[in-house]
């Protein structure tokens, strides 16, 4: 059987294990982020301009 998330429960990267307050979590994940890496490549005026993200 495939597993559907392939991320371990404890992995660093996950929004999830991280100091973010819940609620901000909880609107990154709506914005179908999950992983701090998602933002890699991004300046702070461009995950500020991602829908979902500065609004709440």
């Amino acid at each position: 059987m495939i597993d559907a998330n392939p991320y371990r429960e404890d992995d660093p990267d996950l929004l999830e294990n991280t100091n973010l307050p819940k609620s901000f979590i909880t609107r990154l994940r709506n914005a179908y982020y999950t992983r701090l890496s998602d933002f890699d490549e991004m300046t702070d005026i461009q995950m500020l301009r991602e829908p979902g993200i500065a609004s709440g």
